[in-house]
């Protein structure tokens, strides 16, 4: 009695290492030459690993896209009948899940800049907890 094995036992245990590779340029030759794997296999195993990788992106942002209509109806529903709470936190809660699912279409675009003086790096320096004060109170002074 024999065993057979198909391509896809073979490739499977490496398509993360195939696909990490990949996206640091290496050369799908030399991918399944180190590996010893078949190379037309490996190139129809990894196009459908990236069909599926597009597939499910689109998929989380359309679901970001579906949270937000949510939101809107419900922000309409709780303005009628006046409940401003429960608006709220429910808005909040689904642009924070879209936030996570589409984050260039829902993160929060604000961003902290800091800068020393005249916009160039920030200076520090290593000081005692008392120092630090004492120069704070003379600044807070001036």
């Amino acid at each position: 009695m024999s065993i057979q094995i198909g391509f896809k036992e073979i490739i499977e245990p490496y398509i993360d290492d195939i696909l990490y590779r990949i996206s640091i340029g290496y050369p799908m030759t030399a991918i399944v030459g180190e590996l010893q794997l078949p190379l037309n296999a490996t190139q129809a195993r990894v196009a459908i690993a990236f069909h599926w990788h597009a597939e499910y992106a689109e998929a989380k942002i359309q679901l970001a896209h579906h949270i937000v209509e949510q939101t809107v109806v419900s922000a309409e529903r709780a303005d009628t009948l006046g409940e401003a709470a429960g608006y709220r936190a429910a808005s909040d809660i689904r642009l924070k899940v879209a936030a996570l699912l589409s984050p260039d279409d829902y993160l929060d675009k604000k961003r902290l800049e800091l800068t020393g003086r005249d916009g160039g790096p920030i200076e520090s320096s290593d000081l005692s907890p008392d120092e630090a004060y004492k120069q704070m109170l003379k600044g807070a002074a001036k």
